[in-house]
């Protein structure tokens, strides 16, 4: 933000952490939904699936749930920095916040890739007829 001076403001330290906490916490609510609908609804669209297939949705739900592990170890991290009112560039941050990252669009790519593969190998899914 510039002021009327010509002069960059320095953004305030709780903006940053709230901003830095609000994009952990959205990461960890996006992979614990994609895992929680994924895994209610996987009998009756995985249930059948090719073995291949099978392998990508577990794959790609263990990298959900490391992807969670590492948010909440993320937001340990920043909590811990914020009290001792050091920058959130820290190494004890940066580290598993990237892995959070990586690992969610690992996860996520998967996961596409096993739809995919579903998508294009219709006979692979269990239709459930009600009754």
């Amino acid at each position: 933000m510039t002021l009327e001076n010509g002069k960059q403001q320095e953004p305030d330290h709780k903006t940053i952490y709230g901003l830095a906490k609000d994009s952990i916490a959205a990461v960890i609510t996006l992979s614990s939904g994609i895992l929680a609908i994924s895994l209610t609804f996987s009998k009756n669209w995985a249930g059948d699936a090719v073995s291949n297939h099978k392998d990508l949705l577990v794959v790609s739900w263990l990298l959900f749930l490391a992807s969670i592990i590492f948010g909440v170890g993320s937001l340990l991290a920043l909590a811990g920095l914020s009290h001792v009112g050091k920058g959130i560039y820290q190494k004890s941050l940066r580290i598993p916040w990237a892995l959070q990252l990586l690992l969610f669009l690992a996860g996520l790519v998967i996961f596409v890739i096993f739809g995919i593969g579903v998508i294009n190998n219709p006979s692979s899914i269990r239709t459930v007829v009600p009754g």
